[in-house]
C-alpha cells in the first residue's frame, strides 16, 4: 500500500483505488500532525474491518457448524 501525504491543492486518489491520498487544503500544516490523523483513521477502518469480518465468521459457523 502507498500512502501519500499532500497538504495542499484538490483530493487525489489513484485510477485503480489502491493508493490512498490524504489532502489539507491550508499550505501551513504540520505534515507530522496530517500522518497521524492518516494512520489513526487507518486503524478506526481496521477496526470496523475486523468487526464485519468475526460477524461474517460468526454467522457462518451459525449455518456450517464444524
Amino acid at each position: 500500500m502507498h500512502l501519500r501525504i499532500q497538504t495542499y491543492g484538490e483530493y487525489w486518489q489513484s485510477a485503480d483505488n489502491s493508493r490512498l491520498a490524504l489532502t489539507i487544503v491550508p499550505d501551513k500544516v504540520n505534515v507530522q500532525d496530517v500522518l497521524e490523523k492518516g494512520l489513526d483513521d487507518l486503524s478506526d477502518l481496521c477496526d470496523v474491518v475486523i468487526e464485519k469480518f468475526e460477524a461474517a465468521r460468526d454467522e457462518y459457523h451459525k449455518t456450517n457448524p464444524p
